[in-house]
């Protein structure tokens, strides 16, 4: 990815296929065994909301997935939270995060 694209890719500009795509297949998401999420060895991150009725859901998270991180916005509801001010940064850090990561995980001996 170019520093541009980079730079600009959390820029506002919806898709509604892409997010059509994402509600219609939510019950595979949703139903996904437990055993299977926690077989997951990616690093994962999760935002929510402290208001957000789905805040337990996202926590519970952290028990099952050995390399999950999230962020708890205060005062933030499910709706607002994806238009909160410290998200590019904060999903720019887990990915440079990320990154460092599974490099090193990558890396010869």
């Amino acid at each position: 990815m170019a520093a541009a694209d980079r730079e600009n890719w959390l820029t506002p500009n919806p898709d509604l296929q892409t997010f059509q795509a994402i509600v219609s297949s939510m019950a595979e998401v949703i139903d996904v065994p437990e055993a299977t999420i926690t077989g997951l060895s990616v690093p994962t991150f999760g935002l929510v909301g402290s208001d957000d009725p789905e805040r337990e859901t996202i926590e519970q998270f952290k028990r099952l997935l050995p390399n999950f991180s999230f962020e708890v916005l205060p005062e933030t509801d499910h709706p607002r939270s994806s238009k909160h001010p410290k998200l590019p940064q904060l999903i720019k850090e887990f990915l440079s995060n990320a990154e460092e990561q599974l490099t090193l995980t990558s890396s010869p001996c």
